[in-house]
């Protein structure tokens, strides 16, 4: 096996963790947080926000199939993380 299909199928691999990752994060998302998230409590938002920082970087993992189409959403989610993260900074 060469170095290039040891890549594709390590890629492959790791593009379907990545969905698995998504899908287990989504559900999460629609039937856990609503009934555990009662209050308005600081520790409710921030594991809101760290769930959804999670749910891009397993989008973009799940997107890992195109070279130079995983380096343009990677730029997208990272600008969408730090600019979400930096509303704690400045609220306002």
């Amino acid at each position: 096996m060469t170095y290039i299909q040891r890549w594709q199928k390590h890629v492959a691999l790791l593009r379907n963790y990545g969905m698995g990752i998504l899908l287990t994060l989504l559900i999460i998302t629609v039937f856990v947080v609503p009934v555990v998230v009662t209050s308005n409590s600081v520790i409710d938002r921030i594991s809101q926000e760290v769930l959804l920082s999670s749910i891009l970087v397993s989008g973009v993992v799940a997107a890992s199939d195109r070279s130079k189409v995983f380096g343009w959403i990677t730029l997208v989610v990272l600008v969408a993380i730090v600019v979400r993260w930096m509303g704690w900074l400045s609220p306002n």
